[in-house]
């Protein structure tokens, strides 16, 4: 939020209005955050990076649901509490990895007129055009399975 909130400050105080009115709020909570809050978030980070990198050095990649649920309705977000629910639950798979600083993509994997489900595919920081390669391999073998299973 402390970068985000340095980031859009200015540009805030020129177009506030143009912001839509729940994402100015959660980036002007940006503005509290103390230097030293800051630099304890940015080692905590560094190290929960390192370790995660530890822990997964032998995968090509890690394949999740895009996101958790099934999309709700736009109606589902009219009240405050709810939207900052839903929000925090749909983006909970892909903030973990930009938390960890690592490449993704998402493929559409869902069944003809089926809601749209994205299986999204990980790979590590800087290795874009490999974590490309496994996706093209993924799309590859579901374009397989849906010829032979047709």
């Amino acid at each position: 939020m402390a970068e985000a909130f340095a980031w859009h400050e200015k540009l805030i105080e020129r177009r506030g209005h143009d912001y839509d009115p729940r994402i100015r709020t959660r980036i002007a909570r940006g503005r509290e955050m103390t230097a030293a809050e800051y630099i304890r978030l940015v080692d905590a980070r560094a190290d929960f990076i390192r370790r995660f990198d530890t822990e997964t050095e032998g995968f090509d990649a890690l394949v999740m649901p895009t996101v958790p649920i099934t999309a709700p309705p736009i109606a589902a977000f009219t009240r405050d509490e709810d939207y900052a629910r839903l929000n925090l639950k749909l983006l909970r798979n892909t903030a973990i990895v930009n938390f960890l600083d690592r490449c993704a993509l998402t493929l559409p994997i869902e069944a003809p007129s089926a809601a749209p489900v994205g299986l999204m595919v990980v790979g590590r920081l800087g290795e874009d055009r490999r974590l490309l390669a496994i996706g093209r391999g993924i799309e590859t073998l579901l374009e397989g399975a849906r010829t032979h299973a047709v």
